[in-house]
C-alpha cells in the first residue's frame, strides 16, 4: 500500500499526489521566511548601521541594495542549478550558505565588510528561492497550487510585518552591546531548523537535465548587475556618464544573450532560459507585474524608514510599529488571495493593486495636509490599506506566472520572476531615492526660510541677541547653513558653522525648534516626491494586468501554457515525458518500492 501517495483525479487523467506535500511546503516556507525577512529588516536598521559605522548614508545605502542586486544576479542561475542538481540539494546549499553569512554579517567590523557579506547573503537567497517555489509547482496538483502560494504569499506578509518590529525591538534592547547586528544573528537558528527539516522531509526533485550552459549564466548574470548596479550607485554618484554607458552595454548583451539561448535550444542543447516561455502572455505579462510592484512597494518601505526615523526622530522600535499595519494587511489580504483569484481571475489583481494605490495616494495626502506636525501615526490607515491591497497582488501574480510554464522549466521560471522582483526593486529605491534626497537637498533652503518668521520672533523674546539687526543676522545665518547644507555631498554632514544641534539656553532653545521644524518639513516634502514615484509604478503593474489572458484554463496539467519538456522526481522514482499534445508520468511510490504509478494527460 502506497504510504506517500494520494490518489486525485482531474481533466481526464489521474495524478499520483505526495502525501508529504504540505510538510515539504513548510520546509520551504521557513527559506522563504530567511529570504523575506532579510529582504527588509536591514531597512530599520538603516539609521543605526549609519550611526555605528559613521558612514554616508549612501554607503549605508548600499547594505540594503546589495542584498537585493547579488539576489538578482544570481537567480536565474540558480533555477538552472536546482532543475539540473535537483531542488532539494540547492536548498540545503544556500539554507546553509544563508546561515554562515548571517554569522559575517552580524560580525562585520566596517561597513565595506557588512556590504561584501549582504553580497553573500544575497546570493544565498538567490540560489535559495527558485527551489521554494519549484517545491510548489512540482509537488503540488494545479488544484492545490492557488492555496500553496497563498500560504506563500501569507508568509510573505508575515515575515515583511515581523521584520520592521523586530529589528525595533533588538535595536531597542541593545543585547549585549551588539546594537544592530542581532537582527542578522537571529537568521542562524531559523536556518539550522530549517536544513534538519530539509534533510528529513523534502523529497529529490529534478527539471531539465542537461549542461549547465556556463556561457548563458555569464551573460544573463552580467547583465543583471550592468542594470542593477548603476541604478543602485547613480543617485549617490550623481549620476556621472559612467553610469549611463552601463545600462546601455546592458541591452546588446541582453540581446545576445537571448540569440544564444535561441541558437543552444535549436542545436538540440539545453538552454540557460526557455526563451519560448515569453511566448506566453500570461508569463510575460505577470513577470511585468512583478517586476512594476516591487519596484513600487519596495521603495515606499525604503523611503518611510528613512522618514520616520532620520526625519520624525522616531525610534527604530516606534518606526517598525508604525509599519506593521502594511505588513499586517499584506498578510491578512493573503489569506483571501487564493479564493479570490479563484472567483475573478486577473481581476484580483487589479483590485489588489487599485487598492494599493488608494493607500498610497492617501499616505501622500496626509502629507500635504498634515505636513511637518505629522507624528507618523497619521499613516496607519493607509498603510494597512495599502498592505491588504498587496496580499491580493504578491500571490495571484506568483501563480500565473509559475501556471505558465511546465514542471520541467520550474526552476528557471521562478528565476525569470525573482530577478524580475529583485531589477524591480532596485530601479524603484534608485527612482524614490532620486527624488527623496533629490528634494531633501533642493528643497531645505525653502524649509529654513519658511520658519525663519517665526525663529526671529522667539529670538527677539529671548532680548539676548541685542539688536535686531544682530537678530537678523543670526536668522541669516540660519538660512545659510541649510544652503551650505543642501550643497553637500550627504545632507547628514556637519559644515563649518552650522552645528547640528544648538546650545542648552534660551537661544539655543529657539534654534533646536527651528532646527527641528525646518527638518520635519524638509522630510515631509521629500516624501511627497518619494510617495509620488511610488504610485507611479504601482500604477504601471495596475495597467499590466490588462494584458493577461482572461481567466486560467482548467485542466489537468493547470498550466497557461504548453507543458512540453521533462520533469523527473524522486519520491522513489519516477519521470515526466511529453509535448503539446500529451504526455506521461512513471514512478514508484517510495516506501512501497513494488507499485508503479502512472498519469497520462490526454493529447489536445
Amino acid at each position: 500500500m502506497m504510504t506517500w501517495q494520494e490518489s486525485a483525479t482531474s481533466g481526464g487523467g489521474t495524478q499520483e499526489i505526495d502525501a508529504t506535500r504540505w510538510r515539504q511546503l513548510a520546509v520551504a516556507m521557513a527559506g522563504a521566511f530567511l529570504i523575506l525577512l532579510d529582504s527588509t529588516i536591514v531597512n530599520v536598521a538603516v539609521p543605526s548601521i549609519q550611526r555605528d559605522f559613521g558612514s554616508e548614508y549612501s554607503a549605508v545605502e548600499w547594505v540594503v541594495t546589495a542584498y537585493a542586486l547579488a539576489y538578482g544576479v544570481l537567480l536565474i542561475p540558480g533555477g538552472r542549478l536546482g532543475d539540473r542538481f535537483g531542488h532539494k540539494t540547492l536548498f540545503m546549499i544556500s539554507v546553509a550558505g544563508f546561515a554562515i553569512a548571517s554569522i559575517l554579517c552580524g560580525t562585520a567590523q566596517s561597513v565595506g565588510q557588512l556590504i561584501a557579506w549582504q553580497v553573500v547573503l544575497g546570493a544565498m537567497a538567490g540560489l535559495m528561492n527558485p527551489q521554494i517555489l519549484a517545491v510548489i509547482q512540482t509537488a503540488f496538483p494545479w488544484q492545490e497550487r492557488g492555496k500553496a502560494y497563498a500560504i506563500y504569499g501569507a508568509v510573505s506578509g508575515f515575515a515583511t510585518a515581523v521584520a520592521p518590529l523586530l529589528a525595533g525591538l533588538l535595536i531597542q534592547w541593545n543585547i549585549g552591546d551588539y546594537q544592530w547586528r542581532p537582527i542578522f544573528l537571529v537568521n542562524v537558528p531559523i536556518a539550522i531548523v530549517a536544513l534538519a527539516a530539509a534533510a528529513r522531509i523534502m523529497r529529490p526533485t529534478k527539471g531539465r537535465g542537461g549542461s549547465l550552459d556556463p556561457l548563458g549564466i555569464v551573460m544573463i548574470a552580467v547583465t543583471v548587475f550592468l542594470i542593477g548596479f548603476p541604478l543602485i550607485e547613480g543617485q549617490s554618484q550623481d549620476w556621472p556618464v559612467w553610469i549611463f554607458v552601463m545600462l546601455a552595454a546592458a541591452v546588446p548583451l541582453l540581446i545576445a544573450f537571448v540569440v544564444w539561448e535561441q541558437r543552444r535550444g535549436k542545436s538540440g542543447h539545453e538552454p540557460l532560459i526557455d526563451i519560448g516561455m515569453f511566448r506566453n502572455r500570461a508569463f510575460s505579462a505577470g513577470v511585468g507585474i512583478g517586476f512594476a510592484y516591487f519596484a513600487g512597494f519596495i521603495s515606499l518601505w525604503f523611503i518611510l524608514s528613512v522618514y520616520l526615523q532620520s526625519g520624525l526622530q522616531r525610534s527604530a522600535l516606534t518606526a517598525g510599529l508604525i509599519l506593521l499595519p502594511f505588513a499586517l494587511g499584506t498578510l491578512f489580504g493573503s489569506m483571501f488571495s487564493d479564493k479570490a483569484h479563484t472567483k475573478l481571475g486577473k481581476w484580483v489583481m487589479s483590485i489588489g493593486l487599485g487598492v494599493v494605490m488608494v493607500g498610497l495616494a492617501g499616505i501622500l495626502g496626509t502629507a500635504i495636509w498634515v505636513g511637518p506636525t505629522m507624528s507618523g501615526w497619521e499613516l496607519t490607515p493607509w498603510l494597512l490599506i495599502a498592505g491588504i491591497g498587496s496580499g491580493l497582488v504578491i500571490a495571484p501574480n506568483v501563480d500565473v506566472v509559475m501556471s505558465g510554464v511546465g514542471w520541467s522549466d520550474a526552476g528557471s521560471a521562478a528565476g525569470v520572476l525573482n530577478v524580475a522582483q529583485r531589477l524591480g526593486s532596485a530601479l524603484g529605491i534608485a527612482l524614490a531615492a532620486v527624488a527623496f534626497f533629490g528634494i531633501l537637498k533642493s528643497a531645505s533652503v525653502d524649509s529654513a526660510n519658511h520658519e525663519a518668521p517665526q525663529l526671529r520672533s522667539e529670538l527677539i523674546a529671548t532680548q539676548m541677541l541685542g539688536t535686531d539687526a544682530d537678530v537678523d543676522a543670526a536668522v541669516q545665518r540660519f538660512v545659510d547653513c541649510y544652503d551650505k547644507r543642501s550643497h553637500a555631498k550627504n545632507w547628514t554632514d556637519e559644515v563649518p558653522g552650522c552645528p547640528l544641534q544648538a546650545t542648552e539656553d534660551p537661544v539655543g532653545t529657539a534654534f533646536a525648534g527651528a532646527i527641528d521644524r525646518t527638518v520635519k518639513r524638509n522630510f515631509t516634502t521629500a516624501l511627497m516626491g518619494g510617495t509620488g514615484v511610488s504610485l507611479g509604478l504601482v500604477t504601471v503593474a495596475f495597467l499590466l494586468v490588462f494584458a493577461l489572458p482572461a481567466r486560467k484554463p482548467e485542466g489537468a496539467d493547470g498550466s497557461w501554457g504548453d507543458n512540453a519538456g521533462e520533469w523527473t522526481g524522486n519520491a522513489g522514482g519516477g519521470e515526466w515525458s511529453g509535448g503539446t499534445g500529451g504526455g506521461e508520468w512513471t514512478g514508484s511510490a517510495a516506501e512501497s518500492g513494488d507499485e508503479t504509478t502512472r498519469w497520462t494527460t490526454p493529447p489536445r
